[in-house]
């Protein structure tokens, strides 16, 4: 069958990280796994340098209201090798120079029902969360097994965790996007050049 029981230290027997702050991501819908890429970059091979080597989660963002300064979303962006055990993936994915590494990006409301997100326009420019959204990285969550959850999503916490008001947010996506530098770039490539790659390269010429 394709029921798998993931250890228990594991996400709390959940099949994916659950990444929440508090209780309230039991009441929170599903993770949607909303943008996929192979992508080359030093750090990224630094990171997970062979097959062998685990996923990592490389930024959590807990998105707040601006009112009540509550979570109210979450955008998680990770990233592994594409050769990676147990990973199979289409041949538009497969990395035959094997020097770049698999970067998705998931979002999840806390609330189920009646939330409007201000960002998720600016995210995933034309298409509807709920619609273009998959399951896993892999696009059905039956795809995530005993096999592959290491090599997909890693043993360790985010590599940074970020808290930032919804309205911030807009403003830092909107202002990024219109940088000629950076204006081709994907939010996910936004978001991490704005909140590691940037803040590494600070304390590097400290």
């Amino acid at each position: 069958g394709h029921f798998v029981r993931f250890p228990s230290h594991w996400y709390d027997g959940e099949r994916t990280p659950s990444m929440g702050c508090d209780n309230s991501h039991k009441l929170a819908a599903r993770w949607q796994y909303v943008y996929e890429s192979l992508i080359k970059s030093s750090f990224l091979s630094s990171l997970i340098p062979t097959t062998d080597s685990p996923g990592r989660i490389l930024l959590h963002i807990v998105v707040q209201d601006l009112m009540t300064m509550t979570p109210n979303q979450d955008i998680a962006i990770g990233c592994f090798h594409p050769q990676a055990r147990g990973v199979v993936m289409g041949d538009a994915l497969r990395d035959t120079k094997k020097n770049r590494r698999f970067v998705w990006m998931a979002v999840r409301k806390r609330h189920q029902e009646g939330s409007v997100s201000l960002i998720d326009p600016i995210l995933i420019p034309g298409d509807d969360i709920d619609v273009k959204g998959t399951e896993s990285p892999l696009g059905s969550k039956r795809a995530v097994n005993n096999a592959n959850i290491r090599g997909i999503f890693g043993e360790e916490p985010p590599l940074e965790t970020v808290f930032i008001l919804e309205s911030d947010l807009f403003k830092l996506l909107q202002s990024a996007g219109n940088l000629p530098s950076v204006k081709s770039m994907s939010s996910a490539h936004l978001l991490l050049h704005a909140f590691i790659l940037n803040k590494m390269k600070s304390e590097q010429e400290l």
